[in-house]
């Protein structure tokens, strides 16, 4: 029995290091690991209770298998889960409150409609006051029939607003709005747009970002309520679950280039509210989180869910800063169910 663990424990941590030496890599060309990164907080654990296992009967010498790869990962680690545990208060004057929030177009549909409105309304006074009322709102997936909510009661007098067409990308800001654009994704309903904005002395350049939807979350739904192992049908469910992904993955990849492309000629440091559709254990995220800080990594606490859907455990929400900028603080709040994702916020020192 000790040998046959001690065989699960090897594999299972060099599946942790392979996940993340893959993240240094295009995924064009690994393809294998597409789907495996989704389950990197499940072979964190799994290494985890062998380590404790190996520990607790005093067969040290195995514990440093999962230690290894501990070792290995230990930046991507503090992307999963944040030490930090009381924020610090923004009492600082060149201290900006951003939040991101893909709104899942506020659930708003045909049906209750004038309800739907009001519920939203109320869900955002509460989540503006959970964050202290923000200077800025980076927003994917929004709905112009708010427009008049956000410009008129809540004080955000300029803004830049695009519309794909899976729901709008929107940038709302108490502070002055110099320009503006809109960054092409060739096939696709997802979108990014950006907008210098001149806050006091400074004018920075802001992006509000949703890389390509890997359009999974109603398969995998059904999936776990209807699988049966012994069918060929669950097999070629989960296959096909696969493949979506993967096709998403590739887009999201060349959509990252194209706005790392504009970031290059941006006059101005930069600021990014995004819904990457990534985990951090992904090649897409550690090409951001090179250029710019991870504002979660720095300041957050507890493990940072982001994604409340049909995949449970999902992080793919992120603020990310210019790195000569302090982050202050970093916090999500509860989306009083309007959303499938969690809004997020951060306290940003210009320096």
């Amino acid at each position: 029995m000790i040998n046959f663990l001690r065989f699960c424990s090897i594999i299972c941590a060099w599946i942790l290091i392979l996940l993340y030496l893959s993240t240094w890599f295009n995924p064009k060309s690994l393809g294998v690991y597409f789907g495996l990164a989704l389950l990197y907080p499940v072979f964190f654990g799994i290494n985890f209770l062998f380590l404790i296992f190996w520990l607790f009967i005093k067969k040290y010498r195995y514990a440093i298998l999962p230690i290894i790869g501990f070792l290995f990962n230990y930046s991507l680690v503090q992307a999963y889960y944040g030490l930090r545990f009381k924020p610090e208060n923004n009492i600082d004057p060149e201290t900006i409150n951003i939040c991101s929030f893909n709104a899942f177009e506020f659930k708003i549909n045909l049906y209750d409609f004038r309800h739907k409105i009001k519920k939203a309304e109320k869900a955002w006074r509460q989540i503006s006051q959970d964050f202290e009322s923000p200077d800025i709102l980076l927003f994917q997936e929004y709905s112009r029939i708010l427009d008049t909510f956000f410009i008129k009661n809540q004080g955000y007098n300029h803004y830049h607003i695009i519309e794909p067409k899976d729901g709008s990308t929107a940038i709302f800001s108490k502070y002055p709005i110099l320009e503006t654009g809109d960054i092409p994704f060739i096939e696709s309903g997802n979108s990014a747009t950006w907008s210098d904005i001149k806050i006091k002395n400074n004018i920075i350049r802001f992006y509000s970002l949703h890389l390509q939807s890997s359009s999974i979350s109603k398969d995998a739904e059904n999936f776990s309520k209807k699988a049966n192992l012994d069918e060929k049908a669950t097999w070629r469910s989960a296959w096909r679950m696969v493949k979506k992904y993967k096709s998403s993955a590739l887009k999201r990849v060349d959509q990252l280039e194209l706005v790392l492309e504009h970031m290059k000629s941006s006059p101005y440091p930069i600021i990014i509210g995004t819904d990457l559709n990534e985990v951090a254990a992904s090649y897409v995220y550690r090409n951001l989180n090179n250029n710019f800080k991870d504002a979660f990594k720095e300041k957050g606490h507890g493990y940072g869910i982001t994604y409340d859907g049909a995949i449970p455990g999902l992080k793919i929400d992120y603020i990310f800063t210019d790195k000569r900028y302090k982050i202050i603080s970093f916090e999500s709040t509860n989306h009083q169910n309007i959303s499938d994702h969690f809004p997020i916020h951060s306290l940003i020192k210009i320096q």
